[in-house]
């Protein structure tokens, strides 16, 4: 009995989530660095090349210092620096909120005049009945072939 409370001590104890301070490269994950060089990257991939990229790792580390965790530290560098450095937009106002129906918003903008304008031809075609093609005129046929008898290659 006590062998199972042994393992099951240890495996609640494995299985609890860990308060360790975060890194600054899963921070780094979620900012992205707003200079021009780097074509607007996280700074986990800019920092080793950018200047402003590694301020900003070194901001994060200080941060990470005082004992924040990963939320706060992001939410920190949003409220300090502005809501264009988070990868992921804050769900606190509506822009933030709409970020995630924004491709279905405009796939759904797309879709319907794409629709309308379908259904409209299917209309008139049904009225109107099909296209009539054109009667060759053999003035036509004649002048082609005479044409393409004197064309040079």
């Amino acid at each position: 009995m006590r062998l199972i409370l042994l393992a099951l001590w240890c495996f609640l104890g494995l299985a609890a989530p860990s308060h360790a301070a975060p890194t600054v490269s899963e921070v780094a994950h979620q900012i992205v660095c707003d200079c021009t060089s780097c074509g607007k990257q996280t700074i986990d991939q800019c920092m080793a090349t950018c200047a402003h990229g590694k301020e900003l790792a070194q901001e994060i580390r200080s941060q990470i210092e005082l004992g924040k965790t990963q939320e706060q530290i992001v939410e920190h560098i949003g409220k300090t620096r502005g809501e264009q450095f988070l990868a992921v937009p804050s769900q606190s106002n509506f822009l933030g909120r709409m970020a995630p129906l924004a491709p279905f918003l405009l796939l759904l903008i797309g879709v319907i005049p794409i629709v309308y304008i379908t259904r409209t031809r299917q209309r008139k075609a049904r009225i109107t009945g099909p296209k009539q093609t054109p009667q060759k005129i053999k003035s036509d046929d004649d002048r082609l072939d005479e044409a393409l008898k004197t064309f040079d290659y």
